[in-house]
């Protein structure tokens, strides 16, 4: 599945509050296409928390996959298959 930068917007002003809306969506560099889907992983498991924003997003700096896996894929190690990210896109 595709996912665009006006998904990532609309997922942070969603499940973020207000005041920390700016300051996250700062952090992201929506221009890179290729980190969108990294993008709503870490947003996915932020949970709206932003101490919880930056841990993610500097472990997806380290290594992108451990976030996607995290975000992805159930405890029982199956992928969703539908779309792992629709708590936080609609």
């Amino acid at each position: 599945m595709e996912y665009n930068k006006d998904q990532i917007i609309f997922a942070v002003r969603k499940i973020f509050r207000n005041e920390d809306q700016n300051k996250v969506l700062e952090e992201l560099n929506l221009e890179d296409s290729g980190s969108i889907r990294v993008y709503l992983a870490v947003l996915k498991l932020s949970k709206g928390n932003l101490k919880d924003f930056y841990l993610f997003l500097k472990k997806s700096q380290e290594d992108y996959r451990d976030v996607l896996w995290q975000a992805e894929y159930e405890e029982n190690g199956e992928k969703e298959l539908i779309n792992p990210y629709k708590q936080i896109l609609t």
